[in-house]
């Protein structure tokens, strides 16, 4: 095999990973429809696949197409219906596939092939990759948000927010009506207040006070969904912009930090605490990300009518 062709088929296999990948998904948006058309293209013309899926050229076309609009929301639609999309992925030649099995899942009993490793992150790897976010969600329970007492972490936010066409929304866990709000479950909903005010002490930041969003969770469904449940959680996660795309090969990133003890090596009567972020796979990531962004955006959507 040549280098066109090796270049070639590695193109193809990375197409097929990221359709399998969308398959489940219950929405479509552009670069999910232009993923279909370079697999399509790596098939036949629309004249010669249209016949195997019993569907229009015409039907071909409007499954690709790009939706010109302003807001990403409104380019999603409803994906192509999957007992075609399941022909289609059958049409790639050497490969076994089926659609049912990768919607249901394999039975529970079953074997499962490993799922890989999880990559942890510094503090300072996780903020690197602030520079190429449109949008960061920070989720939290019952942990301060650390922008309030990592002056590294705070400048950094206010220097993206500057620079960059950037919005930061910071999530916490809020208590209902029943609920104590003395709760250490709560305590993230009380930092994020100090958070404007350290933000407003910088200056001129009326910008920048735009750009961070506070969103309560209350509702028991919600937060059982976002996973803040615990004192101790927290979630970071990034939507890339075009140039993190291309630089990370990902929309998303989603990490989960974790707080741990250990002995200083010079000392070992010094207890040092440290913060680790767990990075999911990207795969999981995306995962994670399809099954709580409507809601995220529709809680951001709420608190903005509020406001």
């Amino acid at each position: 095999m040549n280098q066109e062709n090796a270049s070639a088929t590695k193109n193809l296999d990375e197409i097929i990973k990221q359709f399998d990948a969308n398959l489940a998904k219950s929405y479509w948006d552009n670069e999910d429809r232009s993923m279909l058309k370079s697999l399509r293209k790596n098939l036949g013309t629309p004249s010669e696949i249209a016949p195997k899926l019993g569907v229009s050229v015409a039907t071909i076309h409007y499954w690709e197409r790009q939706i010109q609009s302003s807001t990403p929301e409104q380019c999603r639609q409803s994906p192509p219906p999957p007992d075609k999309l399941s022909i289609l992925r059958r049409e790639v030649p050497g490969q076994r596939f089926d659609l049912a099995a990768s919607q249901s899942g394999p039975s529970p009993m079953a074997p499962r092939p490993s799922s890989g490793f999880v990559e942890t992150r510094r503090t300072s790897q996780v903020l690197e990759r602030g520079k190429y976010s449109s949008k960061s969600w920070i989720l939290r329970s019952g942990t301060p948000f650390a922008v309030l007492t990592d002056e590294t972490m705070f400048k950094q936010m206010v220097d993206y927010l500057k620079n960059k066409d950037q919005v930061n929304v910071f999530v916490y866990r809020a208590p209902a009506d029943n609920e104590d709000e003395t709760d250490d479950l709560f305590d993230a909903k009380f930092t994020f207040d100090q958070v404007k005010q350290k933000l407003k002490a910088q200056g001129d930041t009326n910008n920048l006070l735009d750009k961070i969003i506070g969103v309560p969770v209350k509702r028991p469904e919600d937060v059982d969904l976002l996973g803040l449940t615990d004192p101790w959680t927290s979630f970071c996660v990034m939507q890339y912009n075009d140039e993190g795309r291309l630089k990370w090969g990902r929309r998303v990133d989603v990490w989960q930090e974790f707080r741990f003890q250990e002995a200083n090596p010079k000392d070992p009567s010094t207890i040092e605490t440290k913060d680790v972020w767990l990075e999911l796979s990207k795969e999981r990531s995306q995962l994670w990300y399809q099954r709580r962004i409507e809601l995220l955006e529709k809680l951001e959507h709420e608190t903005r009518a509020l406001s």
